[in-house]
């Protein structure tokens, strides 16, 4: 079936353009949690790591260089499925040791890819279900429990809503964003801020942009923040939120209860050294048998 994809490509078989690096400003500039940490990694290290085979079919869902870098670091030659080249061959920018001539592309959607079933021993991914709207979710999970073979495992990093922001008056988030440095740590800021203010937006398990930028335009007309706090309000709507697509949004028992639809939970660890940390946990599953 793999030979029949008109669409894979040998990563070092093709000329990577200047102009697929367009994703660059907005990848740098992202922090934490929208982005793995050094011990995120190595918790994704140690679930794919555990047991792994160097000639493991391994499956990465999007461009995350880090895990990239990972699957270099364990030696493993993967495929990776995202629906832009543009994508897969700009990220490569910010891998600091991944080997495109190792990897394999596919440009299609996650759900309608043709994959062989039960040919994967690891199927790896960082915040991928989160970017599918919530009924198309469930779909995912079935698809990769189909693409997995027996003893195999989904690795994945996921969101879980703080409880805490749930509910919490849009002014008291920003007022208390004001104790964060956000001048000396501006991106930390930026990303912990729309962390806390997904949560609060979400509606019937999505995230709502507009009522984000609405609430950021309302806090600043009512003339209270000062002006440092002012341009760093300002900043965070130029670079995240205005634009930002829906995303899915459930507490940790909804995503438990999603996962068990196909998986158990064999084991789930956060960071622990930034603020939402608990609310990232990498994941590992294993389908139920």
């Amino acid at each position: 079936m793999l030979a029949r994809l008109s669409h894979i490509i040998a990563a070092g078989h093709r000329a990577l353009r200047p102009e697929e690096y367009s994703f660059w400003h907005l990848w740098r500039n992202l922090s934490f949690p929208h982005r793995p940490t050094h011990r995120e990694v190595s918790i994704y290290r140690d679930f794919i790591g555990e047991g792994a085979r160097e000639e493991a079919n391994v499956l990465i869902l999007g461009a995350t260089p880090e895990l990239r870098d990972c699957a270099a670091e364990l030696r493993i030659r993967p495929m990776l499925v995202d629906r832009s080249y543009d994508m897969l061959s700009g990220m490569l920018r910010f891998a600091e040791k991944a080997i495109p001539a190792n990897e394999s592309w596919v440009k299609a959607d996650w759900l309608t890819v043709p994959l062989p079933e039960r040919h994967f021993d690891v199927v790896v991914g960082d915040l991928s279900l989160r970017q599918l709207a919530p009924e198309r979710q469930g779909a995912l999970l079935r698809r990769i429990a189909q693409l997995l073979r027996p003893g195999g495992k989904l690795v994945l990093r996921h969101h879980n809503i703080d409880p805490a922001y749930r509910e919490k008056p849009y002014e008291e988030i920003f007022e208390e964003m004001r104790d964060f440095p956000y001048e000396q740590k501006k991106y930390e800021a930026i990303s912990i801020l729309l962390s806390r203010l997904l949560d609060r937006s979400t509606q019937r398990n999505q995230t709502c942009t507009k009522e984000i930028v609405v609430a950021v335009n309302d806090y600043l007309r009512s003339g209270r923040p000062p002006f440092s706090y002012r341009l760093f309000l300002l900043e965070f709507l130029a670079k995240r939120a205005q634009g930002l697509i829906p995303l899915a949004s459930r507490t940790r028992e909804e995503n438990e209860a999603l996962f068990a639809e196909r998986f158990s939970i064999a084991s789930a660890r956060s960071d622990g050294s930034y603020p939402e940390s608990e609310f990232y946990p990498v994941y590992l599953l294993k389908p139920c048998i």
